[in-house]
């Protein structure tokens, strides 16, 4: 029995995560990750800022601060419509039945800078922890370089490299981030 998940509430911090229902894979094709971003960004940006995330075939994650005037009732009632509207799109498209993402979805509150600064290193370098012969910094479906990058983008850049210090001092962090899941090598 899986015990209950903590509430969400409005000007917080959360570590988002979830993955495909019996662990099946949830993104098969590039299609599919886009419509999920298309899906975050319908639902989701209206209610958080998201700082980081990444998607792998079965699973997600993702760190994203609660604007401070939602509605506790309104944050979860969002998350099941974008959870509902995404697997609308996969089942139509898949012919998937049932359950996409396993239920509830995951969430972990981040209470400190510290650990603010470890989730996100977590989320921008989860390929290598699940893959060492993958390069965070080539992984298509990740912000990273939404995070590095000077385009304009809709992850708050500017706060988050306050955040480490500076866009070097976020840059040398998730290298050592990837070498602690074993990726040592530049």
């Amino acid at each position: 029995m899986s015990s209950r998940p903590i509430p969400l509430y409005a000007g917080r911090f959360y570590h988002v995560y979830n993955r495909g229902n019996h662990r099946q894979q949830v993104f098969k094709q590039p299609e599919d990750y886009l419509s999920f971003l298309e899906k975050w960004k319908k639902y989701l940006l209206p209610i958080a800022d998201t700082w980081a995330y990444t998607m792998l075939p079965n699973h997600f994650h993702s760190v994203l601060r609660i604007h401070d005037d939602v509605p506790a009732k309104q944050i979860e009632q969002t998350f099941s419509n974008f959870f509902n509207s995404f697997a609308r799109v996969l089942q139509n498209r898949h012919g998937y039945t049932g359950a996409l993402f396993q239920r509830p979805f995951r969430r972990k509150e981040i209470t400190t800078d510290d650990q603010l600064r470890w989730e996100i290193g977590y989320v921008l370098t989860n390929i290598t922890h699940h893959n060492p012969t993958k390069d965070y910094r080539c992984f298509e479906w990740s912000s990273y370089r939404a995070t590095i990058a000077d385009k304009p983008t809709l992850i708050p850049r500017e706060r988050l490299h306050q955040l480490f210090g500076g866009k070097e001092a976020l840059l040398e962090f998730l290298q050592n981030q990837a070498g602690y899941y074993g990726r040592t090598e530049d």
